[in-house]
């Protein structure tokens, strides 16, 4: 990378890290040698008193990031957590710019990295391993084979996430809702990453050919290269019309193909498997029924509002509280006492679904509560060691898999 790129790249991590309120320090002027970094590692939170965590994200603008986040800094580390500080990347589009991030908050002294978002796992893990940082999965699913390479690095903390089954799991649960209301038989779906490696768009995209091809008793084909065509994609068989269009619509020169692909037809049902908020004046222009994967946030209640959203999959701000607890158990010294079995961990979160108006409302209203949030200080801290000695690997794996609406109803005492 260039110093020209560089101060580039760290001037947009500052931007980024403005946006939180508290808890968060800016990467502007960052420049260290290897030597420098390593040392501020070691250092820790010795620097200014905090543990310091990076969190890394594709999009800082993203409603999902902005959830998460609002969460982590303005209520884990503004309570009983105050030792920690995160400090957040830019957006991060490609692996120079990731390593990058890593390096320029290892120099900080940050002993950990949260991901909800990678683009090489094993080469983001060495990295990570070469600061004596520890690394997670935050909030996601990552494949067999990527998951199986860095298993056994001590430095890998593991994933906590829906997990593959869960995802296309939610992608099958779109389809049904919509053949269950006969909503048409003309069908939109966005693949997003599923054609750039990105496994959770894969599995959701898979679910959803998988599911339309049993419901209408058809044969598309083989439907795990549909999933990641790099191109769009049209499949007409019986009585069932799909296209299928790849690409993360937020980034540039993607937006444009997918606006294309939909506008060449008519549809009844769009499908996919991210946020469509780059690409939503297309498609409302439409009277197609728009169903995603995204999180449970204000815009998305809006949309519901208006009748521009009737199927939501979705996550809520709390739900990567047990993975902060992982992260600030490692931190603090105890990352061997929560392996599994001596490995790192795979720990699989349910996704929350709406199918209405009503049913978002009432979720909302939980998901967006953050002084009694599905997942509160005192239910992390009886699973970290520092606050509860005797917590173990099992009881996080308890408290993580705990995280249905039921679940959390269940842990407030709310009927």
């Amino acid at each position: 990378m260039t110093n020209v790129t560089r101060r580039a790249f760290l001037a947009s991590g500052a931007a980024a890290a403005a946006l939180c309120l508290g808890g968060c320090a800016s990467t502007s002027g960052t420049s260290s040698s290897s030597a420098a970094r390593s040392s501020a590692s070691q250092a820790g939170a010795s620097a200014n008193g905090k543990h310091i965590i990076g969190v890394i994200v594709y999009n800082v603008s993203d409603s999902e990031v902005l959830m998460f986040r609002e969460y982590l800094v303005n209520y884990i580390a503004a309570t009983a957590f105050s030792d920690v500080q995160f400090i957040y990347s830019g957006g991060i589009s490609d692996e120079e710019q990731l390593l990058a991030f890593i390096d320029d908050v290892a120099a900080l002294g940050a002993e950990g990295i949260m991901s909800f978002y990678n683009i090489d796992l094993q080469a983001e893990v060495a990295r990570c391993a070469e600061h004596g940082m520890y690394h997670m999965v935050a909030s996601g699913t990552v494949s067999d084979e990527d998951f199986a390479m860095v298993a056994e690095n001590d430095h890998f903390l593991g994933c906590i996430g829906p997990g593959i089954e869960m995802e296309y799991n939610a992608g099958a649960a779109m389809v049904r809702n919509y053949i269950a209301k006969k909503t048409g038989d003309r069908y939109f779906i966005m693949s997003g990453g599923a054609s750039l490696g990105n496994e959770m768009h894969y599995e959701r995209t898979l679910g959803m050919l998988d599911t339309l091809e049993t419901s209408y008793g058809v044969d598309l084909g083989q439907t795990k290269e549909l999933a990641k065509v790099d191109k769009a994609t049209t499949v007409e068989v019986g009585d069932v019309f799909i296209t299928i269009s790849p690409g993360y619509p937020a980034r540039e020169g993607m937006k444009e193909p997918i606006v294309e692909a939909f506008k060449a037809s008519t549809y009844d049902v769009v499908l996919s498997a991210l946020p469509v908020a780059p690409v939503s004046a297309a498609l409302y222009e439409s009277s197609a029924k728009i169903a995603q994967v995204d999180c449970y946030s204000q815009e998305n209640q809006l949309l519901f509002a208006v009748d521009k959203l009737s199927y939501l999959a979705g996550k809520y701000g709390s739900l990567v509280g047990p993975s902060f607890a992982a992260m600030y158990n490692a931190i603090g010294g105890y990352a061997a006492d929560f392996r599994d079995d001596g490995k790192a961990f795979r720990i699989v979160q349910n996704f929350w679904a709406s199918d209405s108006k009503a049913d978002f409302d009432e979720k909302y209203e939980f998901a967006s509560n953050i002084t009694t949030p599905a997942y509160n200080y005192e239910d992390l801290q009886s699973v970290c060691k520092a606050f509860t000695p005797g917590a173990t690997f099992a009881d996080l794996k308890k408290l993580a898999e705990a995280s249905s609406y039921e679940d959390a109803k269940k842990r407030r005492s709310i009927t």
